[in-house]
C-alpha cells in the first residue's frame, strides 16, 4: 500500500522517535511511506521559497498518488491541517493519531474538518504507538476506495458543487452516500 505520512517537520524535536516508529512500522510491513522528514528545520529554513514550496507540492502529488493519509498531529502544524483537508478534498482516508493528553493542537478534535466520515482519530501512549497503529490500518483496509472516472454534465457538477459546501462534506463523499444509499434500496427490494 502506498502511504502519505504527515507530521510537523519542528514537532521533530519532541516526537522524533514516534514519526519514526511508524515509519519504521509501516516500510517493515512492505508499505510505500511519502513523508517530508527527511529534513531538519534547520535545512528546510535553508531553502529558498520556491525550493520549500517544491518540496511540499512534491508531498501533495504523493498525497494523490497514496491508498491513504496517516498524520500524527500531537505537535502544532499548520501544514499537517492543510494535508489533512487536502487529502480529504481528495477523497483519501486519513487516520490521525495524538499522544494521550494532546488535543492534536491546531487540529482541534471538535473542527469541522474531523465529522468527515473518512477521517478517523487514534488516541495513543508510547507503549501502545504501533499496536494502536496496527488496529488502525486494519480497520482501514477494507475500507480503502478504488477510483474511477465519472463525466457528469455541469449542471449537476454545479449542483454537486453547492451540496458539496451545504453539507461540509467533499463532492466524492456526496456521490459516494448517494450509491451507498441505492444499492441500500434495491437490497430492501429484493
Amino acid at each position: 500500500m502506498k502511504i502519505s505520512f504527515a507530521a510537523s517537520i519542528r514537532g521533530k524535536k519532541f516526537y522524533n522517535k514516534n514519526y519514526s516508529a511508524i515509519i519504521d512500522y509501516l516500510t517493515n510491513e512492505g508499505h510505500l511511506v511519502y513523508h517530508t522528514l527527511s529534513l531538519s528545520e534547520e535545512k528546510l529554513l535553508d531553502l529558498t521559497t520556491s525550493q520549500r514550496i517544491k518540496y511540499f507540492q512534491d508531498f501533495y502529488k504523493s498525497i494523490n498518488k497514496s491508498d491513504l493519509l496517516i498524520a500524527e498531529c500531537s505537535f502544532p502544524s499548520i501544514n499537517v491541517a492543510y494535508e489533512i483537508s487536502f487529502a480529504v478534498q481528495q477523497g483519501k482516508s486519513v487516520l490521525v493519531f495524538h499522544l494521550k493528553n494532546k488535543d492534536g493542537a491546531l487540529l482541534e478534535l471538535r473542527d469541522p474538518i474531523f465529522a468527515s466520515e473518512s477521517i478517523s482519530i487514534y488516541e495513543y501512549t508510547e507503549k501502545n504507538l504501533i499496536d494502536t497503529l496496527k488496529s488502525a490500518l486494519k480497520y482501514v483496509q477494507p475500507q480503502l476506495d478504488k477510483r474511477f472516472t465519472i463525466i457528469i454534465s455541469s449542471k449537476i457538477m454545479t449542483q454537486l458543487e453547492k451540496v458539496s459546501k451545504e453539507k461540509k462534506i467533499p463532492k466524492a463523499v456526496y456521490i459516494r452516500q448517494l450509491i451507498e444509499k441505492d444499492l441500500l434500496r434495491s437490497k430492501r427490494r429484493q
